[in-house]
């Protein structure tokens, strides 16, 4: 029996209070992303906040949260894919005259954004893959899951289809083998490369929500 199958069969958590954990979790993100500062930040910290708390009541093993060594190996591979995305899309940048050095949002450059990656996909995956598993059959959950990734990059127009096709591929790998960290890597090198392969008048420096429009450029 699937992994995921099976989780449903023994979760003691209900329909309706997992629902309520991703609807309450979602519905602040969106309050954070279409706020100005101070209010953001509050916001912001708020979900933060009811993520971790939801992961620690939940009380979900690590394995199954993919925070173990557990399916590592196999996971590597989504790296070389990755890295092949990468190539591709540096290279329709500098087809197109697109390529620029790299630049993402002042708040989030170098070490700032990879950590803002992990964050992501630990809301992505650990959060709200997991809870769609328990609820409906896996595959669903993968689409699912990558439908939610991809509105909270609303309205960034080059975001919005990348992140729903990137997050169904981490969805998915996160699915096959439950281990979140090279799902991790390959996001932060997929949305460096986005960045620098488009014209930062489409990416706005990679904002979404409300600071998509505020963005001066």
């Amino acid at each position: 029996m699937a992994e995921g199958a099976l989780h449903r069969r023994r979760s003691t958590h209900s329909r309706a209070g997992v629902l309520a954990e991703v609807a309450l979790c979602f519905a602040l993100l969106e309050c954070a992303l279409w706020t100005r500062r101070p209010a953001q930040t509050w916001w912001g910290v708020a979900m933060l906040t009811l993520v971790a708390i939801f992961t620690l009541v939940g009380r979900r093993s690590a394995r199954r949260l993919g925070l173990t060594v557990r399916g590592l190996k196999s996971a590597l591979l989504v790296l070389p894919l990755a890295a092949l995305a990468c190539c591709a899309l540096l290279l329709l940048g500098w087809s197109c005259g697109w390529l620029h050095p790299l630049f993402i949002s002042s708040r989030l450059r170098g070490a700032g954004y990879i950590l803002w990656a992990l964050v992501q996909q630990f809301m992505a995956q650990s959060f709200y893959f997991v809870r769609f598993e328990e609820r409906m059959p896996s595959r669903r959950a993968v689409w699912v899951s990558a439908l939610l990734f991809s509105l909270a990059h609303i309205p960034n127009p080059v975001l919005l289809p990348a992140t729903f096709l990137g997050g169904l591929g981490f969805s998915e790998a996160f699915r096959r083998w439950r281990n979140l960290y090279p799902i991790w890597v390959a996001h932060a090198a997929l949305g460096m490369c986005v960045s620098a392969a488009f014209p930062p008048a489409w990416t706005h420096q990679m904002r979404v929500g409300l600071g998509y429009f505020l963005l001066r450029r």
